[in-house]
Order: C-alpha cells, then sequence, then structure tokens
C-alpha cells in the first residue's frame, strides 16, 4: 500500500495546482493591465489564470486622430489575439521584458468561440501616454485540446495605461 501511495501524492499534486474553468471565471481575474499597441490582460491572484488580449496598431491610429476611437469586434476575429492560458505563473512574461523563476507554466489554452470585444482607445500627448478600455461581452471559450466550453462572463478592463513598450 506504501508503493501505491508513494506514486499517488505527485499525481494528485498536480491535478490540485491546474485549476478548472468554470462559467463566470472572469470574476476572479482581479489584476489587469495594459501595454504596447494594443494589451491587455487579466489575471486571478494566485497567477493561474491568464486572460490576454492583444491586436495591432490601434493606440498609432488613434494617436495620429487625435481623437478617441472605438472598436467592436465579433469573436472570433483573426485581427485579434484572444485567450485563456492556465497554469502557474503564467502572467510572468506579460508587459514584462525580464522573464523570471523559469517563465509561464501554461498547461491549457483556451479560445473564444463567440461574443464581442469593445476597445476604446484614447490618444495622449504622447503615444505612450495614450489610455484605453476593453469590454468583452458574451465571450465563451473552448479549450484546445477539445471539452466543454464556458462562459466568461462579462469583463471590463478600464482605464488602462498602454501605448508604452517593456523594456
Amino acid at each position: 500500500m506504501r508503493f501505491a501511495s508513494f506514486f499517488l501524492l505527485p499525481l494528485l499534486g498536480l491535478t490540485a495546482c491546474t485549476p478548472t474553468l468554470e462559467d463566470g471565471f472572469g470574476e476572479d481575474l482581479t489584476r489587469r493591465g495594459g501595454c504596447a499597441d494594443v494589451m491587455f490582460y487579466a489575471v486571478d491572484e494566485g497567477d493561474t489564470i491568464l486572460l490576454s488580449f492583444y491586436t495591432q496598431g490601434v493606440i498609432s491610429a488613434a494617436y495620429e486622430l487625435g481623437e478617441e476611437t472605438t472598436s467592436t469586434y465579433l469573436l472570433p476575429e483573426e485581427t485579434i489575439d484572444l485567450k485563456v492560458e492556465v497554469g502557474q505563473r503564467v502572467s510572468d512574461a506579460v508587459c514584462d521584458d525580464v522573464i523570471e523563476n523559469g517563465g509561464p507554466m501554461v498547461r491549457e489554452t483556451w479560445t473564444p468561440v463567440s461574443g464581442t470585444a469593445t476597445l476604446t482607445v484614447r490618444p495622449g500627448d504622447t503615444l505612450e501616454a495614450s489610455r484605453a478600455d476593453l469590454v468583452l461581452e458574451g465571450v465563451v471559450f473552448e479549450p484546445a485540446e477539445g471539452g466543454d466550453p464556458v462562459s466568461l462572463g462579462d469583463l471590463e478592463i478600464l482605464d488602462v495605461g498602454v501605448g508604452w513598450f517593456p523594456g
């Protein structure tokens, strides 16, 4: 019996460290931010679930226009990289040019199958001083490896500093 317990304990530890996404998981994503042109993120306190949103050129375009711009995307959208990663230290490389502690350990990746993303950009006096909002509504994700989809619940990442690049 000791032999079996010796081998089961490590397996139990692995499954306990990997959260399973459930409907409404967006409520757990309490740390939020952004950078670049344009990247948003939201992560849970345990750094085990990371939602990231990336698209190119929207800050630059709003800055050149000199006015607030709003765009709404139906998901999935090929110009948007929106995903959820599940694992450990999943936010280690987000808006950061220094990867520490061996970097993120991603065990699952989830991609959107439906919903909308609304992006509002407010250009600042400089490109790096821009602010932006991301509102996700009705977004449903499914795991890359197959399985049941889950609903994010509505998520707002508001008044985030964007336009600056790590480093």
